[in-house]
């Protein structure tokens, strides 16, 4: 089995090698993948350039953003799922999964996969846009969402706008909020992603 892991704005891979090291310990059977964004300049950050896998101008919502870039980002993991399974991985033993602005594009890549996969995560994500229209197939792609209840950078609104976008598009989301969680990563939610990666990909 597989887990791609996407890293949020101004952020890298070695962030999250930690976390990926110990549930590769628990899960000898995954492979870990943790690519880096490209560095490209952020609207909201006052242009200035960083890792990030699409543009933020800074909208309101986060439903309302153009996102340029993420197509470009999206046929990158979408060429190294195609990789993977040319490798011998069967789609449905791939997960994809990314904190904030990498969950986001883990859902939007998930959702715009001809094959269903094993199963997209988000933490502390959203839905990037309002247009994104379904596959057919990926629609019976499990979804775990993880948020915290104290977020300040992607409020708790998105999160729940994008799990009733998702359910009502037809996709089973598996839902779970954090009381005092920020916009961060707790022991909590390592446990909740833990078994959940268990369940998908015994």
């Amino acid at each position: 089995a597989l887990l791609i892991f996407l890293h949020g704005l101004g952020d890298s891979a070695q962030a999250w090698s930690g976390v990926c090291f110990q549930l590769a310990i628990k899960y000898r059977h995954v492979k870990f993948v943790l690519p880096n964004a490209p560095k490209i300049p952020v609207t909201v950050n006052k242009k200035e350039v960083m890792p990030a896998w699409f543009d933020i101008i800074g909208k309101p919502s986060r439903s309302d953003e153009p996102c340029d870039g993420i197509e470009e980002s999206r046929s990158i993991l979408q060429n190294m799922i195609a990789k993977e399974i040319e490798s011998g991985i069967p789609a449905r033993r791939i997960i994809l999964g990314g904190f904030s602005q990498g969950g986001a594009l883990a859902l939007y890549t998930a959702m715009k996969e001809q094959q269903g996969l094993g199963g997209a995560m988000s933490l502390s994500g959203y839905l990037p846009s309002s247009e994104l229209r379904a596959t057919e197939r990926s629609k019976d792609t499990p979804i775990l969402m993880c948020h915290g209840a104290a977020d300040q950078v992607v409020p708790l609104k998105e999160a729940l706008l994008a799990r009733d976008r998702l359910k009502s598009s037809g996709y089973s989301v598996n839902y779970r909020e954090f009381k005092n969680l920020p916009h961060d990563f707790s022991m909590e939610e390592y446990d909740v992603i833990s078994r959940w990666i268990g369940e998908i990909v015994p």
